[in-house]
């Protein structure tokens, strides 16, 4: 089969990408904040960062002011609330603000978007931008690649977020290719149980859970 396996290691901070022979240092590359890092064997992991340091702000200060949420409990709400508003979640509003619900509401207010009114909201608007910023990493590196990508492998405790796979796939389904998440870690993120797999140790690792192609 043509095309790339690109791998994402989802979670507090997600690393997406692929593994190349050779570093690749276009001008495309660079604009859109590729990295190029040296890899096991040789290879070189071609890469673009992001994560979920966004929403686990927001569920760590809900918890300080006494407003704990579950992630069992806030996904399924998320899931089911009615708003598209996406966030840039890469700008530097997002990066550590003394308050990430403030400066998340405040973002939208200032930018003319819906503003969430609940904390459903608040997850879904979160988890749908990030998704976003997953589909246009995928686009960029197609744009950087001889050819396309035709599988996504995810690994990490982000792999287990159901609604955040959900999100990244329907927007950017147009083939029918599978991605596959491995590991057994919490929806939140990068959590204790830790069993993620190098790019090139997946053939050795037993994914957990299958979901529906997410890439064009």
């Amino acid at each position: 089969m043509e095309g790339q396996v690109a791998f994402l290691s989802s979670g507090t901070w997600s690393l997406l990408g692929v593994e190349v022979d050779e570093p690749i240092l276009t001008e495309e590359a660079r604009l859109a904040q590729f990295t190029n890092e040296g890899g096991v064997g040789g290879h070189i992991r071609f890469l673009q960062n992001n994560g979920l340091w966004i929403l686990q702000r927001l569920m760590s200060e809900w918890k300080m002011c006494g407003e704990e949420q579950n992630y069992d409990t806030i996904l399924p709400q998320a899931a089911e609330a009615e708003i598209d508003t996406i966030i840039p979640v890469d700008d530097a509003a997002f990066m550590n603000p003394e308050n990430m619900e403030t400066a998340l509401l405040n973002y939208c207010r200032a930018h003319s978007l819906k503003v969430p009114q609940n904390k459903a909201e608040t997850v879904k608007c979160v988890l749908q931008s990030l998704a976003f910023k997953y589909r246009e990493a995928v686009e960029q590196l197609n744009r950087c690649l001889p050819s396309p990508i035709h599988r996504l492998n995810i690994i990490g405790g982000g792999s287990q977020n159901k609604l955040l796979n959900q999100l990244t796939r329907y927007p950017c389904l147009c083939r029918t290719y599978r991605s596959y998440c491995y590991g057994q870690h919490s929806d939140s993120g990068n959590g204790q149980r830790r069993n993620i797999q190098s790019p090139g140790n997946q053939r050795n690792c037993k994914p957990q859970r299958y979901t529906a192609s997410i890439l064009p």
